[in-house]
C-alpha cells in the first residue's frame, strides 16, 4: 500500500509530498488513515480541528488580510 501517512511524510516528520501516491486508491487510502488519526488525536473535537487548521496551515499558507474570514463557521460550511 503506498496510500499512508508515511509515504507523505519524511522520517524526521516533514512534508514529502506525493511522490509515493501512485494511483487515486493510494491518495483516497492515505486520505482515510489521516482523517482516523485527526479524529482519534481531537476526540472529533470540531473546535481543536478548526484551532489546527487555522494555526496551523492558514496562517502559515494565505495572506494576514485573510484571517478575519478564518472563522470557525466559515470552515464548516460546506458553501
Amino acid at each position: 500500500m503506498a496510500g499512508s501517512y508515511r509515504h507523505l511524510t519524511n522520517a524526521d516528520g516533514t512534508f514529502r509530498g506525493f511522490d509515493l501516491v501512485e494511483n487515486r486508491k493510494d491518495c483516497a487510502e492515505a486520505i482515510e488513515e489521516m482523517w482516523l488519526m485527526i479524529d482519534w488525536l481531537t476526540g472529533g473535537d470540531k473546535q481543536k480541528i478548526f484551532e489546527a487548521w487555522r494555526e496551523g496551515y492558514f496562517k502559515k499558507e494565505c495572506p494576514p488580510e485573510n484571517l478575519p474570514m478564518a472563522t470557525y463557521e466559515r470552515f464548516w460550511s460546506r458553501d
